[in-house]
């Protein structure tokens, strides 16, 4: 089965880890059958990862 990264174990990794976590999740999920439990798992952790590095290269403007 495969691990979902929570927003909690992203924020313990460093921005270069992330961006290494994302490229694994991008080929992870390619090698997915379309549909399966993995399929959503790595799709999810691409999204998260994704969010992750967001919020660390586009702070929120302050008032």
């Amino acid at each position: 089965m495969t691990e979902i990264f929570t927003r909690a174990a992203l924020a313990q990794q460093t921005l270069p880890e992330l961006h290494v976590l994302f490229r694994q999740a991008q080929a992870q999920l390619v090698n997915c059958e379309l549909g399966s439990h993995e399929h959503f798992a790595h799709a999810a952790n691409l999204q998260n990862v994704r969010r992750e590095i967001a919020i660390r290269t586009n702070p929120a403007p302050r008032p």
